[in-house]
C-alpha cells in the first residue's frame, strides 16, 4: 500500500473496495518496484534502509564484484586503456575497501569510484593517471592521516599518487603518465682479457677455520618495508632498506645476499638478522641475539679487512 499526496492511494489489484472506492488505484500485474540503498553508516546520510522499510521488500545484498569481475567492466567502460593500469586500479580499489572493512578507513571505495578514474582517464589520456585519480581522492586530502593511508594503497601498485596534498604543485607533476611494459632486448656477450699489474707472484697464506656449533636463542620477528625508488623518477636503485643493529652501538660487519635474503652479522653486542623477502611481498626480519650463546670471545669493534 502506498499513500500518495493527493489522497488517493496506491493498492494490490485484488483488494476488496477497489469497486466501490474511487481514491484506490490498483497495480498492474506485472508492477515491479525496486529499491536502491547505500548500506547503513558513514559517510552515508538518510534512515536505516532496513529498520524502515526493510520488513516490506525482499532484500538482497549486493557486494562488490571480484576482481575478474570489476577488471572486465572497467574494460567495457575504457577499453583504449592499458590492461595493466586497470589490473593496478583494481587491485588498489581492492585493498581499499578491505581497509574499509577492517575499519583503518571511513569511506567504502566502491566499484563506480574505479569506474569513474577509468572513464576519466579513458576521455582524457592527457591529463594522467594522477589526475584522473584526483576526482576520487581530492575529499580525503583533507585528512592527512587518511589521505597518507589510501595514497600508499595506489603507491605500493606503482601509481605515483603523491604522498600528502599539495606536494605536485606544478600542472607537469601532476600530468604523469604510467609507461607499458616493455621487453628487454637479448643480451649481447662480450669478453675481455685483462693485463696483468705485476709479474710477481702474490704470497699464499693459509688459514685454518675452527668451527663450534650451538644452539641459537629463540629469534624476534618483526616486519618492515622497503623503499621503492621507482615510482616518482626513475632510478637504477630499485628497493632500499636499512641494516638496524640490535644494540644502539652495534655496527654491520657481514653480510650475504641470496635469492631476495640478506644475511647479516652485527656486534654490539652480536647477532644475526635474516631479511627475507626484501625484493617483493611481505618482508619480515628474523633476528638472532647469540652473545651470550656464543662459547668462542669476538672482538666487539672488529679491525676492517
Amino acid at each position: 500500500v502506498m499513500r500518495l499526496s493527493d489522497g488517493r492511494t496506491i493498492v494490490p489489484n485484488d483488494h476488496p473496495d477497489l469497486e466501490s472506492d474511487p481514491n484506490l488505484i490498483p497495480t498492474h500485474p506485472d508492477f515491479v518496484l525496486l529499491l536502491l540503498a547505500n548500506r547503513p553508516g558513514h559517510p552515508f546520510l538518510g534512515n536505516d534502509f532496513y529498520s524502515t522499510v526493510g520488513d516490506c521488500l525482499t532484500t538482497y545484498f549486493v557486494s562488490n564484484p571480484d576482481a575478474a569481475s570489476e577488471m572486465k567492466l572497467l574494460s567495457s567502460y575504457a577499453p583504449d586503456v592499458d590492461p595493466e593500469i586497470l589490473e593496478k586500479l583494481v587491485e588498489a580499489f581492492k585493498n581499499l575497501r578491505k581497509m574499509s572493512d577492517e575499519g583503518e578507513i571511513t569511506y567504502p571505495y566502491s566499484t563506480r569510484e574505479a569506474v569513474a578514474t577509468a572513464v576519466h582517464y579513458s576521455q582524457y589520456p592527457e591529463d594522467g593517471i594522477v589526475k584522473a585519480l584526483s576526482n576520487v581522492l581530492d575529499y580525503d586530502s583533507y585528512d592527512p592521516t587518511v589521505y597518507e593511508k589510501v595514497a600508499e594503497v595506489f603507491r605500493s601498485q606503482g601509481i605515483p599518487v603523491p604522498k600528502s596534498r599539495g606536494e605536485y604543485l606544478k600542472p607537469e607533476d601532476v600530468n604523469m603518465q604510467i609507461s607499458p611494459f616493455k621487453p628487454l632486448p637479448s643480451p649481447t656477450e662480450k669478453s675481455w682479457t685483462s693485463k696483468p699489474i705485476s709479474t710477481t707472484s702474490p704470497t699464499n697464506s693459509i688459514s685454518s677455520l675452527e668451527s663450534r656449533v650451538w644452539n641459537l636463542p629463540s629469534p624476534t620477528t618483526t616486519k618492515f618495508q622497503p623503499s621503492s625508488h621507482r615510482i616518482d623518477n626513475f632510478s637504477h636503485l630499485t628497493r632500499s632498506f636499512s641494516v638496524d643493529p640490535v644494540g644502539a652501538y652495534g655496527a654491520a660487519v657481514g653480510m650475504l645476499a641470496h635469492s631476495g635474503r640478506v644475511d647479516v652479522l652485527t656486534t654490539g653486542p652480536i647477532s644475526v638478522s635474516t631479511y627475507t623477502n626484501v625484493t617483493g611481498g611481505e618482508s619480515e626480519r628474523i633476528a638472532y641475539e647469540v652473545e651470550d650463546n656464543v662459547p668462542f670471545y669476538l672482538p666487539t669493534n672488529p679491525r676492517p679487512v
